[in-house]
C-alpha cells in the first residue's frame, strides 16, 4: 500500500500545525518512521495509541496538546463535521485487479454492481472498462452521505450498493474480508461474488440462514431480559445519543429499565458485571455483529433491539447515514 506522506506533510507545515498522529493497528511498527517523516520537517508529530477503527474514529488533537490530526487509512465521511483539522491520509493498494477478476469472469452475471472498500476503489473505474471489453456491464453506485466514493461500502453503510440494486443481477465485491459482501447481500438480498485480488480466491455470498438464526437467537435471549444497557459511543462518526434516547423510552414505555452507559470504545471487558440482560450498542454496527462472541450477555443493533420491543417484524441491517 502507498505511504508517502509528503502531502500530509505539506499539509501540516503550511498550516503550521502541531500534529497527532492516528494509525491503524498494522502501521503501528511504522510508527517511529512516520513520526520521523513529519520531525524532519520542522513540525512537532505525537503518535495516538488509541486506536483507528475508521474514518468515524478521529480523536480530537487539542487533547494531547496538538493542533491537528493526521488520520491514516481511511476516505474522510463528506457528512461528518469536526471542529478541529483533519488530514485524511487514504491508504491506497496499487495491486492489479483486472487480472483475478478475469479469472472469476465465469461466476459473474451481468449486469454486474462494483463494490469495493477505499483500499481499491480508485481502481473501479478500470475494473468497469475491463469488464466492458468482455461484454459484461458493470455498475457503480454514487457517493452519498458517509461515503465518499462511487462504488465505496462502508461496515455502516451500503448505500452505493442499494442505489443500483433494481439494475444489477448481483454484485462484484473487490476485497479481503466477509463482512462487507455479507452486509452487501443482507441489505440487498442479491448474491455477493467476494474476489479478494491478494489470493485470486473468490466465493458467492448469499443472504445468509446461519447468519439470521445467529441474529435471531440473541434477540431471543434478550426478549427474556427486563434491564438494557443502550451504549453509546463518543466517536464523533458513531455517535447517536438521539437514537439512544429514543430507545430508552420506547424501551421504558413497554415496561423494560434501560438506561445510556456512555464510553469511547465500546468493549466486552468494559461492560463486565454491569448486571444488565443484554446490551444495546447504537455505535458501529460491526461491534454487536462481528465481536457478539467476546460478550457476556446478548448485544444487539438498533433495529435488533426494535424487534425486541415489537416494533419491528423483520430483521434488517443497521446502517449509519
Amino acid at each position: 500500500m502507498r505511504l508517502n506522506l509528503s502531502d500530509a506533510v505539506k499539509w501540516a507545515s503550511d498550516g503550521g500545525y502541531r500534529v497527532l498522529i492516528q494509525v491503524p493497528d498494522a502501521l503501528i511498527p511504522k510508527v517511529r518512521e512516520i513520526a520521523g517523516e513529519f520531525e524532519r520537517n520542522g513540525i512537532e508529530a505525537k503518535i495516538w495509541m488509541g486506536g483507528n477503527f475508521g474514518a468515524c474514529d478521529t480523536f480530537d488533537p487539542r487533547i494531547a496538546g496538538c493542533d491537528a490530526l493526521i488520520h491514516i487509512g481511511h476516505a474522510e465521511m463528506p457528512n461528518l463535521k469536526l471542529n478541529y483539522p483533519v488530514y485524511f491520509h487514504e491508504l491506497r493498494d496499487d495491486i492489479d485487479l483486472t487480472g483475478p477478476v478475469d479469472e472469476a469472469l465465469n461466476e459473474i452475471e451481468a449486469p454486474v454492481g462494483l463494490l469495493s472498500t477505499v483500499q481499491h476503489v480508485h481502481k473501479l473505474h478500470e475494473v468497469q472498462r475491463f469488464l466492458k471489453d468482455k461484454g459484461i456491464e458493470a455498475l457503480l453506485g454514487s457517493p452519498t452521505g458517509r461515503v465518499k466514493y462511487s462504488g465505496q461500502v462502508l461496515g455502516c453503510n451500503f448505500s452505493p450498493a442499494l442505489m443500483v440494486k433494481s439494475k444489477v443481477n448481483m454484485y462484484l465485491y473487490i476485497g479481503t474480508g466477509r463482512f462487507h459482501p455479507l452486509g452487501v447481500a443482507m441489505v440487498t438480498g442479491k448474491k455477493v461474488l467476494a474476489l479478494d485480488p491478494h489470493t485470486g480466491r473468490h466465493e458467492v455470498i448469499e443472504k445468509g440462514d446461519r447468519f439470521l438464526r445467529v441474529r435471531y437467537g440473541l434477540i431471543a435471549k434478550a426478549m427474556d431480559g427486563e434491564s438494557f444497557a443502550i451504549l453509546v459511543s463518543i466517536k464523533p462518526g458513531q455517535e447517536r445519543r438521539d437514537i439512544a434516547l429514543e430507545l430508552k423510552n420506547k424501551a421504558e414505555e413497554k415496561g423494560k429499565n434501560a438506561d445510556i452507559l456512555v464510553m469511547d470504545r465500546i468493549s466486552p471487558d468494559a461492560l463486565l458485571g454491569s448486571g444488565y440482560d443484554a446490551y444495546v450498542s447504537t455505535a458501529c454496527p460491526r461491534i454487536a455483529l462481528d465481536d457478539y462472541m467476546n460478550y457476556d450477555r446478548p448485544i444487539l443493533t438498533v433495529r435488533e433491539f426494535e424487534t425486541v420491543l415489537g416494533i419491528r417484524k423483520e430483521w434488517a441491517m443497521d446502517c449509519l447515514l
